[in-house]
């Protein structure tokens, strides 16, 4: 894996990430095909290890995506604390579109 960034850094890239999608067919296109290519292109370092998959909401279809299961047999507390951080970490993108009101 290439050097971390910090939550700013990666808030940043995301942001980037989203408009240029949204803004460039041709990006889109290649992050669709080839998702860790178009985020390294940002500079958003990836995992040699990590698989993405890259799914985009429409007007109505919305994705949801469940956390990974905990590989402990026990499911603990600080489990289900991981995944709402994980959930928290979406919701800025998800829930004002299909949600929240103003």
């Amino acid at each position: 894996m290439e050097k971390e960034i910090s939550k700013a850094e990666f808030k940043s890239a995301m942001t980037k990430l989203i408009l240029k999608a949204w803004t460039d067919e041709d990006f889109k296109t290649s992050l669709q095909k080839n998702p860790n290519e178009a985020l390294h292109s940002l500079g958003i370092p990836i995992p040699n290890n990590v698989n993405f998959s890259v799914l985009f909401n429409t007007e109505d279809t919305f994705n949801i995506v469940i956390p990974a299961k905990p590989t402990s047999s026990e499911i603990r507390e600080s489990d289900f604390l991981t995944a709402s951080a994980q959930l928290a970490a979406h919701e800025q993108l998800v829930l004002p579109t299909i949600l929240v009101r103003n």
